[in-house]
This record gives C-alpha cells, structure tokens and sequence, in this order.
C-alpha cells in the first residue's frame, strides 16, 4: 500500500506500474480498498487542494477534487503510517448527495444549512474518495487528527531518537590495533 499511496500523495498518477520478473502474489487484500477506490475515479486531471498557512500545516493529508458536469468527485489520501480522522468541510447552495467509494468506511455527513462536514476513519497509508451529486460543491477546508493509538507510539519513537542523538554527542573510540596482521589469531 505504501508506495502506491505515497505515489499518488506526491501527484495526481493516472497509471499505477508496480512488479518485476514474477508477479506480486499475497498483496490482494491489502491494496484492494486502494485499488478500488482508485479505479472508481475518473481518469482526468484533479485539482490539489491546500489550507491556509496556518492551519494545520505539515499534515499527511493531501485532498484532490474535479468538478465535471453535475458531479464533483474527491479523494484523500493519508501519506503516513498512522490512522487519521478527518473532517471534510464542503458548501453548496443546493443540498446534495454523497457517494463513498469505500462500503465498509462510508463516513457521516451532517449538515447545517449551506455547510456539510463528512466525518471519515482513514487507515495508514489510506485512501478514500467519493462523488457528490452536484458540480457546484466547493470542499473548503480540513482537519486531520491521529487516532489515541499513534500518541504512544509517536512519543516512544521521539524518546527513541533523542536517546540516539545524546549518544552521539559523545562517542567511544573503538580500540584499533597500531600494526594489526592480515589474520588474527583465533
């Protein structure tokens, strides 16, 4: 899933080539939700979205969007190794419908007046999309949050890595030979 993910976090790819001499056996079910959702989108250009310089700046969120006729299609894709929750800010002057393309995550969408926010769980190296049956749809802004379960983790791997770096700031020299042979005796 990674790179697949992570090729389609960096830019919009409308072929995936993935292989080598054999093919990839035993990866089905874990790149069958992407490959899903990824076959479900139409294959033209979609537009990147970005949040203001203030708001949660450096998420591993990336949001895309294409309006086409009297549909808006989207996708988001969550380029990390943590689950993420993610609320999605849409408006629309006229109501409308939302289609997800993951049956076992549809999200919630709650509305209030012109403002819609679809609530959706996102899996580590995720992705999800959907279609809305208006083209008039403009997906405003985001937030991301990390599920309890990263915290834990996160902060074990910070102590780990300042663990790491004091450790380096004083190094012991290894004790090296003057002359040593070509063989050591055993």
């Amino acid at each position: 899933r990674q790179p697949l993910v992570h090729s389609l976090a960096t830019a919009d790819v409308h072929t995936f080539v993935s292989g080598g001499w054999t093919l990839p056996l035993g990866q089905e079910a874990a790149v069958a939700s992407v490959i899903g959702v990824y076959r479900r989108l139409p294959a033209e250009p979609f537009r990147s979205l970005t949040l203001a310089a203030g708001e949660s700046a450096g998420t591993p969120l990336v949001v895309r969007t294409l309006s086409r006729g009297n549909k808006t299609f989207f996708y988001l894709v969550n380029d990390s190794p943590w689950p993420l929750k993610v609320e999605l800010e849409m408006e629309c002057p006229e109501l409308f419908q939302l289609e997800s393309y993951l049956a076992d995550r549809p999200g919630k969408l709650k509305r209030q007046a012109s403002r819609s926010i679809w609530s959706v769980e996102m899996l580590p190296f995720d992705l999800v999309g959907g279609e809305l049956s208006s083209g008039r749809v403009k997906l405003a802004t985001w937030r991301v949050t990390l599920t309890e379960a990263a915290e834990p983790a996160l902060r074990d791997r910070i102590r780990e890595a300042r663990s790491r770096a004091i450790a380096l700031r004083g190094p012991q020299p290894n004790e090296v030979r003057a002359n040593p042979p070509l063989e050591f005796p055993s």
